[in-house]
């Protein structure tokens, strides 16, 4: 092993090399990722049981997931099983740290039978059941390699035994549950959209060797301006990451930010995702003509990359938050007793399930990275229509 790839195992997103069949894979991972996947079940346990949720619960909703991974995916679910045996835990526990989203969410129905007390009831729908149906709208520019269909229920039943957590609606309802939830999703799309740069980044630096004109003598490589324009590109990415290393780092362990914690979640978002869109477009400026054939990586690369700024919190609602949090306005004057960072988790939460949906992450290449499991349903049901639909209650299936 090189100097190099032990350095890198040290850092907050360390580079793990790993060869062999996907089990041989897997337990080469499980056991040198060990510690960490360990330390992330001692978060996940401690988050879930505070608000309700029981790790064998957790678990047992997880193995619904195998079946399904294991007709469509049999080398994942072997790759899965060793990273499990590596790390000496069970294969449902690591499906339920990658479906955290889902555990969290589950889907939220609104229980008005008290008009001055209303809460909101986390439950799961299994596949399995009756009277839904989702509906194929997924028609979009980029994040093709994920899929955020429509869910549309008619009547369907949850039991209790589904129901795995209920807690007070707004402000009242916020708490660690919400805020772990927020700063995997905010710093887990960063480091995507971060990733999606850095590939572009590489793919273009490695083709300018071999790119020529007629303008030159010798390659692109020596083009003063295209120069210019990689510095630019290595420039963004070395600050982006660095921004990203830090947050992540702090989150990791534990520093106390207080209610500082929000904008440092939702600043590092915004940071990483801008300069990784700047990044990508230089790319393919760098690229010429090349770029913006299919057959080229890069032309999935910029369609992904841009709809990193409209990902939740998008320029406008990281820019109002992170600026009512640091005294800008009035909102200074929300009860003390209400943390500054419920605003941005009821906000981030609303905008989530607009009618547009929640587009989940994005993945740097569609055949590379197929999804590991189909999540269980969730869906959100309100007291009163909004948006373009007309029924009682609204659902969408988020995928991570």
């Amino acid at each position: 092993m090189s100097d190099l790839v032990k350095r890198a195992e040290t850092v907050p997103f360390p580079l793990i090399d790993i060869e062999g069949a996907p089990e041989q894979r897997g337990r080469s991972y499980g056991k040198r990722a060990g510690d960490r996947i360990q330390r992330s079940l001692t978060i996940y346990r401690e988050l879930l049981a505070r608000d309700g949720m029981d790790w064998s619960q957790a678990r047992a909703l997880a193995r619904t997931t195998l079946p399904n991974v294991a007709a469509l995916y049999p080398a994942a679910i072997a790759e899965i099983g060793g990273i499990a045996a590596g790390a000496d835990c069970s294969i449902e526990d690591i499906f339920a740290i990658n479906a955290r989203t889902e555990l969290l969410f589950g889907h939220g129905k609104m229980d008005t039978s008290d008009p001055d007390a209303p809460k909101v009831v986390h439950a799961f729908l299994r596949r399995e059941a009756p009277r839904y149906h989702i509906e194929e709208t997924w028609d979009v520019l980029g994040m093709r390699a994920t899929v955020s269909n429509d869910t549309i229920l008619d009547r369907a039943f949850v039991s209790d035994e589904e129901t795995v957590m209920v807690c007070p609606a707004g402000f009242a309802g916020a708490g660690l549950f919400h805020v772990a939830l927020f700063a995997w999703a905010l710093l887990g799309f960063a480091g995507i959209y971060y990733s999606i740069a850095r590939r572009a980044y590489d793919e273009v630096v490695s083709q300018l060797p071999r790119r020529t004109s007629v303008a030159l003598t010798r390659s692109m490589a020596h083009h003063p301006e295209v120069q210019h324009m990689i510095a630019d590109m290595r420039i963004a990415l070395e600050g982006a990451e660095a921004h990203l290393d830090r947050v992540c780092d702090d989150w990791a362990n534990g520093v106390d930010h207080g209610n500082d914690w929000p904008v440092k979640i939702v600043a590092c978002k915004y940071d990483v995702v801008t300069k990784a869109w700047s990044v990508v477009d230089t790319a393919l400026d760098v690229s010429g003509g090349s770029g913006i054939f299919k057959r080229t990586r890069l032309e999935q690369l910029v369609r992904d990359a841009r709809l990193g700024r409209i990902h939740p919190g998008n320029t406008l609602l990281t820019h109002e938050l992170v600026g009512k949090m640091i005294g800008v306005t009035q909102m200074v004057a929300v009860k003390k007793e209400r943390a500054a960072w419920t605003v941005l988790f009821d906000r981030l939460a609303y905008s989530a399930f607009q009618p547009s949906g929640f587009p989940g992450l994005t993945c740097a290449t569609d055949q590379d990275h197929p999804r590991f499991c189909r999540q269980p349903i969730e869906a959100e049901f309100h007291s009163k229509p909004r948006g373009r639909r007309t029924q009682h209650f609204e659902s969408r299936k988020h995928t991570g």
